[in-house]
């Protein structure tokens, strides 16, 4: 970038300088940044550093199902309320987790029973 040292004001000309240099090291900077890597046990609730793995054992624990609950049990939420939708994405996970481990159940239940029929009522059953 070409800066003009025309100016009659030498305020203005450093001023700008200053500026043009501290964009270019900052670019400099963001280049050598680290890349950031995302802990397997994040913060979800920076208040009051309640972790992820904190929080989901707590809803599986006790089958949470109102942001409420985890508030009052670890505190996760009971500041800024940032968090809610996190806890609550979780609190609906177990549930949909749940809701699996049930219908896995019952459909491993209704083929056993199947089996237990006798060798009859299946072959007329099937017909």
């Amino acid at each position: 970038m070409y800066i003009d040292k025309t100016y009659d004001n030498e305020y203005y000309y450093q001023y700008h300088k200053t500026m043009i240099l501290q964009a270019f090291l900052g670019d400099l900077r963001m280049r050598k940044a680290p890349s950031v890597e995302i802990e397997e046990n994040e913060i979800i609730c920076k208040c009051f550093q309640i972790t992820e793995s904190t929080i989901r054992s707590y809803i599986a624990k006790n089958n949470v199902t109102e942001v409420q609950e985890v508030t009052l049990a670890c505190e996760a939420g009971g500041n800024c309320g940032s968090c809610h939708i996190l806890v609550q994405l979780f609190i609906d996970q177990n549930k949909q987790k749940k809701l699996e481990e049930n219908l896995e159940l019952e459909r491993i239940n209704s083929k056993s029973t199947e089996n237990k029929k006798g060798f009859w009522r299946t072959l007329l059953a099937n017909s």
